[in-house]
């Protein structure tokens, strides 16, 4: 008796907890604290700070879709999908930061059940040959700004063959859809 008079005492309080939600009313214990100002500096100085946002466009056959966010601790890092035939083909994960030797570019691929495709301590990696304030070049990628909201990237995937060309438009962060203004290509 105790056991079932605990778990509907339990229940009745969950129900009048979710009231405020079910009006659409965020209760004050949710809202979110201010960030810590190291969170919210200004952007830091960047090769990459041009690709910052969400990107979204067509190559490799069907949607790609690229987020690179602003640089913390220098480090940028960006996540990509390849989507086909409406599946997810493979994901990214990339980061670009100084090394030893300049700045680069790190890379990972998973098929679209998260296995990595790269050995677990061998990411792929390419110093930076070239920057500018709209364009880099990254080993067989290279991003190109296009206007600001298209972004281009040519990836060399065959040596001696032509490069896949991805042609991203600027998207919305938080909808993922991109703006008339900037529309596909």
């Amino acid at each position: 008796m105790l056991q079932k008079t605990s778990t509907l005492l339990a229940l009745l309080t969950a129900s009048i907890a979710a009231i405020p939600y079910l009006r659409g009313e965020a209760p004050a214990a949710c809202e979110v604290s201010p960030l810590p100002a190291a969170m919210v500096a200004e952007t830091e100085s960047h090769p990459l700070t041009f690709m910052t946002g969400h990107w979204i466009g067509e190559g490799l056959g069907g949607v790609v879709e690229e987020v690179w966010t602003a640089p913390r601790a220098g480090v940028m890092m960006a996540m990509f999908r390849s989507i086909t035939k409406g599946r997810t083909a493979f994901y990214e994960l990339v980061t670009v930061q100084e090394g030893r030797d300049g700045w680069e570019m790190r890379l990972r691929h998973f098929h679209s059940d998260l296995v990595a495709w790269e050995e677990k301590t061998k990411p792929l990696v390419w110093p930076m040959s070239h920057s500018d304030e709209s364009s880099a070049v990254f080993g067989p990628v290279t991003y190109e700004l296009d206007g600001p909201d298209k972004l281009v990237a040519y990836v060399e995937l065959d040596e001696g063959k032509e490069p896949a060309v991805l042609r991203f438009s600027r998207a919305d962060s938080t909808t993922g859809k991109v703006s008339t203004a900037s529309g596909a290509r």
